[in-house]
């Protein structure tokens, strides 16, 4: 509905049956690239194309499109440098072409999402009327991902199947430990995603991300996080959570005495625990709801002469 002039130089050739095209575009945001196009009587219409997004000015770019789509606005990309080259024909059944290029520098955000220094290996598609498939898989990494949790140091290999695209495998860093993603499907559909794997991570993260007050905890942990994909929503579905031997301390803000005999009994406990054993079995639900039943066994040195202690809590 809005869009501003583009500048094009164009020329064009015939002769013997046979005509040539070259189209170069500018716009206010920097170079469009360049397409060539041959044609022979006969024979489908071949075509060569180049984009290279290096001096784009990206914010120039989104606010303009932003104006005829409004969604866009959700959007803030800092820089991409993409380079892309393409080369094919138009055929009855459509366009058949391979599509080659790589990307580095790649920094955008939404409301929810935050990503730096992306980058794209060099990669080759085939594209075949509406389908596009890598002919190989195709790697890439990211300096850091922030969607409430950091992750950091991403490296992954993507690819596609039957059933559509798929994160291959990825591993990172994240929580002070290292996450362990394999085959992880795409959101094109509901349903299972995959796992990601949690190895050796630092229980007091947790605690800093959660905001619990009152809490100092000491000690590792492994998880497995079985993710679903439902109605715009990641869930975790039957994820478990094992932790190395640590302390933790509980301080509450509010006389645990003053609220029940048995709370209080489990505050004193927890006052200074050092356990042996912490499991959990976690749930994400489509209300957001998060469900954690954790079973914690060791004990207190300052709570009834260290007698052990199991205290089985169910949290939301």
């Amino acid at each position: 509905r809005s869009f501003p002039g583009l500048d094009v130089v164009a020329s064009a050739s015939a002769a013997g049956g046979t005509l040539q095209a070259e189209l170069t575009g500018f716009t206010p945001w920097g170079s469009l690239g360049a397409l060539s196009a041959h044609y022979q009587g006969g024979q489908p219409p071949r075509f060569e194309a180049q984009v290279d997004t290096t001096l784009w000015d990206w914010p120039t770019l989104w606010s303009t499109l932003s104006v005829s789509i409004p969604e866009l606005e959700e959007i803030q990309i800092a820089g991409l440098n993409l380079s892309l080259d393409a080369s094919g024909e138009w055929r009855e059944e459509g366009i058949v072409a391979t599509l080659s290029g790589q990307a580095r520098e790649g920094y955008f955000s939404t409301a929810g999402l935050g990503v730096a220094g992306l980058k794209v290996a060099p990669f080759a598609l085939r594209v075949t009327g509406n389908e596009i498939a890598p002919m190989a898989p195709i790697e890439l990494s990211l300096d850091a991902v922030n969607t409430g949790v950091t992750l950091t140091d991403l490296t992954g290999t993507v690819g596609k199947d039957d059933q559509g695209w798929l994160l291959i495998h990825a591993d990172g860093r994240v929580l002070g430990g290292e996450l362990v993603i394999d085959q992880f499907r795409d959101f094109s559909s509901d349903g299972p995603l995959g796992t990601a794997y949690l190895n050796n991570i630092d229980l007091a993260a947790i605690v800093d991300i959660a905001g619990t007050e009152g809490v100092n905890i000491q000690g590792r942990a492994t998880a497995a996080l079985p993710l679903v994909w439902q109605k715009g929503m990641v869930l975790v579905d039957a994820g478990t959570l094992r932790g190395t031997p640590g302390f933790l301390q509980y301080q509450p803000s509010v006389d645990p005495a003053a609220i029940d005999q048995r709370v209080s009994a489990v505050a004193a406990a927890l006052s200074n625990l050092h356990f042996e054993q912490l499991d959990a079995d976690i749930t994400l639900d489509e209300s957001g709801s998060l469900f954690l039943q954790t079973s914690v066994l060791g004990n207190n040195p300052d709570y009834e002469n260290g007698r052990q202690v199991k205290l089985n809590l169910t949290l939301e």
